[in-house]
């Protein structure tokens, strides 16, 4: 746990703790406290869409592009669309290529699949679709 989230009640998981920590750092416009506690949350919530995007904003709000394009890269290759341009937050990334491509990306994830073609024929006797999730 980073050395400014506070003391968390014997029963709350450290998760909780600093979920709520990160909720207070935005509140209060901290983004480098915003950024200590996300990359402390990283491993407890691995892959968490919303914190990701958190991470990604602080880093691009105190200045870190790289490693801002490559949250959002990941947000983008996990088939996540969020409207980027419109966020102030990422407002230091704007204008530039790499920027320009998550954008591009997550637009072309956020068209309608028009056509779909079978991958398999599956024998009708005794199929029980509901064993296929």
């Amino acid at each position: 746990m980073g050395a400014g989230v506070t003391a968390q009640k014997a029963d709350e998981p450290p998760w909780r703790v600093l979920n709520q920590a990160a909720q207070a750092a935005i509140e209060a416009k901290d983004y480098a406290k915003l950024r200590e506690t996300l990359l402390a949350l990283k491993p407890l919530l691995p892959g968490n869409p919303r914190n990701t995007y958190n991470l990604a904003a602080s880093e691009a709000v105190l200045g870190h592009k790289d490693a801002a394009l490559a949250g959002l890269l990941n947000l983008a290759e996990m088939g996540l669309v969020y409207h980027l341009p419109a966020d102030e937050d990422f407002s230091s990334l704007s204008g530039t290529p790499a920027f320009a491509a998550v954008v591009a990306q997550m637009e072309a994830g956020n068209k309608p699949v028009a056509e779909a073609g079978t991958m398999t024929a599956l024998p009708a006797k005794d199929l029980l679709p509901e064993d296929l999730a």
